[in-house]
């Protein structure tokens, strides 16, 4: 029975992390997330530096070693829109997701 429920833990284990890759690399192939965020007059140095602050300057491993470490944490950054946690603002919509299911 041990041995059945570590084999399906590491399973989970395995799928998380393949998720948590597909995700990433999902959210880079669709753009560069500092052109969304500053205004279209931005300068180049402007939005070198929103790169170097958000680490998007990174090798893609670092930043993806990043992620993963600041997701097993509960930090999943600040929502762009409004500037709040993005776990917050997730947490605050679960009981009206869970009255309409």
């Amino acid at each position: 029975m041990l041995s059945f429920f570590l084999k399906r833990l590491g399973r989970a284990g395995i799928t998380i992390i393949g998720i948590s890759i597909l995700v990433f690399i999902a959210a880079r192939l669709s753009g560069d997330p500092t052109l969304g965020m500053l205004p279209e007059d931005a300068t180049p140095t402007e939005v070198a530096e929103l790169r170097a602050h958000l680490g998007l300057d990174q090798p893609m491993l670092v930043q993806y070693l990043r992620y993963l470490q600041h997701a097993v944490q509960g930090d999943f950054g600040d929502s762009i829109r409004y500037g709040d946690p993005a776990l917050q603002l997730v947490l605050h919509t679960v009981p009206a997701t869970l009255q309409l299911a």
